[in-house]
C-alpha cells in the first residue's frame, strides 16, 4: 500500500512537471508549416523585423481573391502622425497611396504570430473595402459607401468599415490559421 502512495506521488509530480513545461511553451510563436505561398499575383515590401507578415498577407490575399497590389510594411514609429487617425493607441494602420486601389502601406508595431495573423485578417478587409472603393479617404474624412464621415467625431466601435471589418476578419482569421498550421 505505501509504495502504491509513492508511485502516485511521483506520477503526478511528473505530470505536474509536464504541465508546467507546456504552459512555457503556449506562448512562444510557433512556426509555420512549410506551405509555399503563392508570390506572383502580389508584391509584398517587408520592413520589418517580423519576417512572417508577409506570409500572413500572402495567404490572406489568396484567400480574398486580391491580385496585383503592392503592399509596403512599414514599422510603425511612435513619432508618426496620421492625420486621418483621431485614435492614438493603435498597433496597426493600413493607408493606401493617395489615389491608388493597387498600392498600401501597413504601419504596425511588434506583435507576435498569433497577434498579427488576428489583425492583418481586419486589415486585409480594409484592403477589400479600399479595393472596391466602399472606403475612400479624403483629407481628413473618409468615404464609405458614398457617405463621407469624419473620424474625429465618430468613435471608432461606430465607424461601419470598422464594422464591417470585425464582422468578416474570423473567417478569414481561420481560413489563415488553417493554411499556416
Amino acid at each position: 500500500m505505501k509504495n502504491w502512495k509513492v508511485i502516485v506521488r511521483v506520477l503526478s509530480g511528473i505530470l505536474l512537471l509536464l504541465l508546467v513545461i507546456w504552459g512555457m511553451t503556449i506562448d512562444k510563436d510557433r512556426p509555420f508549416k512549410k506551405n509555399p505561398v503563392d508570390k506572383t499575383s502580389n508584391i509584398i515590401y517587408n520592413e520589418t523585423n517580423m519576417v512572417y507578415l508577409d506570409t500572413i498577407l500572402y495567404v490572406g490575399l489568396k484567400y480574398l481573391n486580391i491580385k496585383n497590389i503592392v503592399i509596403l510594411v512599414k514599422p510603425l514609429s511612435s513619432a508618426l502622425n496620421i492625420t486621418i487617425l483621431s485614435d492614438s493607441d493603435f498597433s496597426i494602420c493600413t493607408l493606401p497611396i493617395y489615389g491608388s486601389t493597387k498600392v498600401y502601406i501597413i504601419f504596425t508595431k511588434k506583435m507576435s504570430r498569433a497577434s498579427a495573423i488576428h489583425a492583418l485578417s481586419h486589415e486585409l478587409i480594409h484592403i477589400k473595402q479600399f479595393i472596391a472603393e466602399d472606403l475612400k479617404i479624403e483629407n481628413t474624412n473618409l468615404i464609405w459607401k458614398g457617405d463621407t464621415i469624419s473620424v474625429k467625431t465618430m468613435e471608432y466601435r461606430y465607424r461601419p468599415w470598422e464594422a464591417e471589418a470585425y464582422k468578416y476578419q474570423e473567417r478569414l482569421k481561420r481560413q489563415i490559421l488553417k493554411d499556416l498550421y
